[in-house]
């Protein structure tokens, strides 16, 4: 860290009260004889009579150039006039009052005059001085710290034209980086810049990353003047922030008390210390209660809290800070309840009633105090019981399920401020029967039968196990056979929700077509007979 003091870095420039500005006033009636060589009625010029003047060291305020100083004529009979000029103003004109003169003038630099206007004997007196007034932006920058979130950049600022506040601009390793308005109170400024008051310091962190890092600082230029001006430079090692710390919390199921373990889990080892603290779910955001454990090397244990200031039946929280002169780094918040031993298990979970789309769960209850029953499966909201009197068979109706498929529950008795202590049951509900077979309502069939032959139409039906005569078949035989010859010998509806064989009772072929549309038939090459079992498996269902 490096620092610059107030007095060190001051511009050599006074400020003070603001004075008047006076113009330029009228030409002075000078009296005859107040010339540097007076005609002889006059009798000669007389020093001693001859006015005196002083000129004070100009003062800087927002308003201008202050001048102020002493101007007495001994034998003066009116108030004396004191002439003020400055290279690049249109001067003054002021009046010594009571030995005292004071005047603003604009802010300039070169020759600064103030000549005492002579009454009576003697000569007009002039005294001078060179000044070189500021009109550009001056100040420091004071300290640079490395710290949490980056470097704190601390100075302050004043342009000589206005008593507000303006703004600065900081480089990094000769980059921009960010500005900001200087308008922090700095009463050591105005003690010193009294015109000008406080709001002129700026204070900011400028987050860089690790390693050396120069600063500079440059003030803005407001009102007259031609440059920004730079208030200082200064050259800093910048560290790296901690790595996040691991934590554990874990609440003693059968006692008021909650451990917690913290690790260091950074690799560079730069960590000074870690910081645990702990809030509750009712207290959002506030942390309370810490701890400082002291820095470790990697993955090893920092430290065990035992904390026995919690109360049944309530959520603490806890979270770890690694710290360093450059940063902190907070790992996870990590909750843990504490609460009463749990109570007994059910035992003899079973099922019974399983069907499809429903169960009936059975079990024991072994607890005597819960003030409730709960009964959860994954996907699904909690059943929840009421409390019984004593132990003993309880059973639940469970609905809404789907078949041919596995459900795992918990069941457990839950009391005031006891843990989770759940007894787990897996059932599949039963299969559901095979989908109907979609199949064909309406057969078309031709008797091609090249002999022309009539024949007839038989179906075995599985339903019922046999055989039904369905439709005679002539012979469809009209120069060919099929869709594109003629119209079929049979049309046979099937009957609903049957599995049939159809089978025409003639020799050689017969045409089916399971749709009007098609143009080909399916051919035998010798028909079956009765009975026999190539026939045409049609699967139908109702519609």
């Amino acid at each position: 860290m490096r620092r610059r003091t107030l007095f060190t870095s001051l511009a050599a420039l006074v400020v003070a009260a603001a004075g008047v500005v006076v113009g330029a006033g009228p030409a002075v009636a000078i009296p005859e004889c107040d010339v540097p060589s007076p005609p002889p009625i006059c009798g000669g010029t007389d020093h001693t009579k001859s006015p005196t003047i002083t000129l004070d060291t100009p003062r800087r305020t927002p308003a201008g150039l202050v001048v102020s100083g002493q101007a007495v004529d001994p034998d003066a009979t009116d108030p004396l006039q004191v002439v003020l000029t400055l290279p690049g103003t249109s001067g003054a004109t002021v009046t010594a009052r009571g030995g005292r003169y004071s005047a603003t003038l604009p802010a300039s630099s070169g020759e600064l005059c103030a000549s005492a206007i002579n009454q009576g004997r003697g000569e007009t007196k002039t005294f001078c001085r060179h000044v070189d007034e500021a009109v550009n932006p001056f100040g420091s920058l004071d300290v640079v710290t490395p710290g949490p979130g980056g470097l704190r950049v601390q100075g302050w600022t004043i342009d000589p034209d206005t008593a507000a506040s303006i703004d600065i601009h900081i480089y990094v390793d000769g980059a921009y980086k960010t500005g900001t308005h200087a308008s922090v109170s700095r009463p050591d400024v105005a003690d010193v810049y009294p015109e000008y008051g406080a709001a002129h310091g700026y204070d900011i962190t400028v987050p860089v990353n690790p390693g050396t890092r120069t600063v500079c600082t440059w003030g803005i230029n407001v009102a007259a003047g031609n440059e920004n001006r730079q208030l200082g430079c200064m050259t800093v090692e910048m560290g790296a922030r901690p790595g996040t710390p691991g934590i554990t919390v874990e609440a003693a199921p059968d006692d008021a008390e909650i451990t917690v373990t913290v690790r260091n889990y950074d690799e560079q080892e730069n960590v000074t210390d870690i910081l645990v603290e702990r809030s509750t779910p009712e207290e959002p955001g506030y942390w309370h209660r810490p701890n400082t454990f002291p820095s470790v090397p990697f993955a090893h244990v920092a430290g065990v809290l035992s904390d026995r200031t919690v109360v049944r039946g309530r959520t603490y929280c806890f979270r770890a800070t690694a710290r360093n002169p450059y940063g902190n780094s907070v790992g996870d918040t990590v909750c843990a309840r504490v609460t009463n031993p749990s109570l007994p298990q059910p035992t003899e979970l079973a099922a019974t009633e399983v069907g499809q789309d429903a169960l009936t769960l059975t079990w024991t209850d072994n607890a005597t105090n819960e003030l409730r029953y709960e009964i959860t499966r994954p996907g699904a909201e909690p059943v929840v019981l009421p409390a019984r009197a004593g132990t003993g068979a309880m059973s639940q109706r469970i609905t809404d399920l789907r078949p041919d498929t596995e459900y795992c529950f918990e069941i457990q008795a839950v009391g005031d401020f006891t843990g989770h202590n759940p007894a787990r049951f897996c059932v599949r509900t039963a299969a559901a029967p095979p989908p109907p077979q979609t199949g064909i309502k309406t057969l078309r069939i031709w008797n091609c039968e090249a002999g022309r032959r009539p024949g007839s139409i038989w179906m075995w039906d599985y339903t019922v196990g046999g055989w039904r005569r369905m439709a005679d078949a002539p012979s469809s035989w009209a120069g060919g056979c099929g869709p594109a010859y003629s119209g079929p010998a049979a049309t046979v509806n099937l009957p609903d929700s049957h599995i049939v064989n159809v089978v025409e009772v003639v020799r050689n072929a017969m045409c089916t077509v399971d749709d009007p549309t098609q143009a080909a038939c399916r051919h035998w090459e010798s028909g079956p007979v009765l009975g026999d079992s190539s026939g045409i498996t049609v699967p139908v269902v109702i519609p």
